[in-house]
């Protein structure tokens, strides 16, 4: 323990007098609503004190008020899955989160897919101790050389001609290939998509998973042509709903989008390989 915590836990928590007064000093004592997970919660500012400062720093961080409660909705479904395709995997954060599952459902095989070379060379350590298979190649609508820009920041990686004002000259080509000529075993696939701009061209890479109904769920982290993928999913018989909170909508959230197969799912049960 550092010395800032030794005096934190001596002087501050072991004191609940001075705790209370310091805690009612900062944030009163009165209830409030606060969001967690984007779950509308009723607290007390002292008596969930803890609540209040996670609730904020929700707000300041994109992973916690947006990943995390994706990794629920994802984690749900999964159970009644034998594949996952996290394509756009970045380092991998969502696979090796999920891959967990593993333990109670040994019948999942993950896919993690990445263009970046520089990217994906971390996303094989961060997997290296998985069963998930790395993929470093782009998914486009037909196999062969895409030329990609990179951003300051390794997760807004793009193609050349989808570049922005966040996206510097470094770039790099690499091999394409259809998301249904990979070589994934599952039936019952659930499909991430998070990457920047190409969500319909991926979606439409996976034509024949489609067509040949073995696609459960797609999760999409921010797209465009939200008409065109909304039209797209629902011609397959998906449910469109909020990643986050899992309410349905009529449309195609702009940025968190999960799509399911309610019919199927409710025929299933859990898989335990």
């Amino acid at each position: 323990m550092s010395f800032k915590g030794w005096i934190i836990d001596r002087v501050i928590l072991r004191n609940p007098r001075l705790r209370r007064w310091l805690t009612v000093l900062k944030d009163g004592d009165h209830d409030r609503d606060v969001l967690l997970f984007h779950t509308p919660v009723r607290i007390n500012t002292l008596r969930e004190n803890g609540y209040l400062r996670a609730s904020r720093l929700s707000n300041t961080s994109s992973f916690h008020n947006d990943e995390a409660p994706v990794l629920m909705s994802l984690a749900s479904i999964l159970p009644f899955a034998d594949a996952f395709v996290d394509a756009g995997a970045n380092v991998g954060v969502i696979s090796k989160i999920l891959h967990r599952l593993v333990s109670l459902h040994p019948q999942l095989e993950f896919h993690a897919v990445e263009a970046d070379p520089l990217t994906a060379a971390r996303l094989r350590l961060t997997l290296a101790d998985t069963s998930a298979t790395v993929h470093n190649l782009a998914l486009a609508q037909s196999a062969g050389r895409l030329r990609f820009v990179r951003g300051a920041v390794s997760h807004v990686s793009t193609r050349e001609e989808l570049a922005a004002s966040c996206h510097t000259k470094d770039g790099f080509e690499i091999d394409s290939a259809r998301l249904d000529s990979l070589p994934i075993k599952g039936s019952r696939i659930v499909i991430k998509i998070d990457v920047e701009g190409q969500e319909l061209a991926v979606l439409q890479s996976a034509e024949k998973l489609l067509i040949d109904g073995r696609v459960l769920a797609v999760y999409l982290d921010g797209h465009s042509d939200s008409t065109d993928i909304a039209t797209l999913l629902r011609s397959h018989d998906f449910t469109l709903f909020d990643g986050r909170t899992l309410s349905p909508t009529p449309a195609a959230p702009a940025y968190s989008l999960l799509a399911v197969r309610i019919p199927l799912v409710a025929n299933l049960s859990p898989l335990r390989g």
